[in-house]
C-alpha cells in the first residue's frame, strides 16, 4: 500500500468512529479512533519510505522515532498514539467499557493528527504544536 491508501483508510476509521460515537457504541469508536490514527502513523512511515509492516508497538516506535523524538511533528502526537492504543486495548480486551468522557476527546486528537501527517506529506511543516483536548493525565486509565 501506499502513503495515499493509508491515509484514506485512516479517515475511512475516523469516519466510523464517529458513526459509532454517535450510535452510543464507544468501544467501537475507541477501536477504530485507534486505527484511524495507527494508519496514518503507518502513512507517515511510508511517506518517507520506511516500513510500516510489523507488530503494532514497532510501528508505533518508528512513528515516534522519525516524527516526534526530534520533529517535525511534537512529542505530545506520540504519546496521543500511544494513548489511543491504550484506550483501545482497555476497549477491546479490558472487562469495561469506556465512557463518552473517555472516548470523545479523542476524536479531535484523531483529526488532528491526521491532518498533522497529512502536513508532513505534503511537505508543509506544523507551525505549532495540534492542539489536544484528551486528558493528558496518567490516571485517565480504568482498573480491570
Amino acid at each position: 500500500m501506499s502513503a495515499a491508501e493509508f491515509l484514506a483508510k485512516a479517515q475511512t476509521a475516523l469516519e466510523s468512529a464517529k458513526r459509532d460515537f454517535a450510535a452510543d457504541d464507544y468501544d467501537g469508536a475507541a477501536n477504530r479512533l485507534y486505527y484511524a490514527m495507527f494508519h496514518a502513523a503507518r502513512a507517515a512511515l511510508y511517506g518517507v519510505g520506511a516500513t510500516a509492516e510489523g507488530k503494532h508497538g514497532t510501528i508505533i516506535g518508528q512513528f515516534g522515532l522519525r516524527f516526534c523524538k526530534d520533529g517535525p511533528l511534537p512529542a505530545e502526537l506520540g504519546r496521543a498514539l500511544n494513548e489511543a492504543q491504550e484506550l483501545r486495548a482497555e476497549s477491546d480486551y479490558g472487562s469495561s467499557s469506556p465512557n463518552a468522557g473517555d472516548v470523545f476527546p479523542y476524536i479531535a486528537t484523531a483529526e488532528e493528527f491526521i491532518a498533522a501527517v497529512r502536513g508532513v506529506l505534503s511537505g508543509e511543516m506544523p507551525s505549532s504544536p495540534p492542539r489536544t483536548t484528551r486528558n493528558p493525565s496518567p490516571s485517565r486509565r480504568r482498573p480491570r
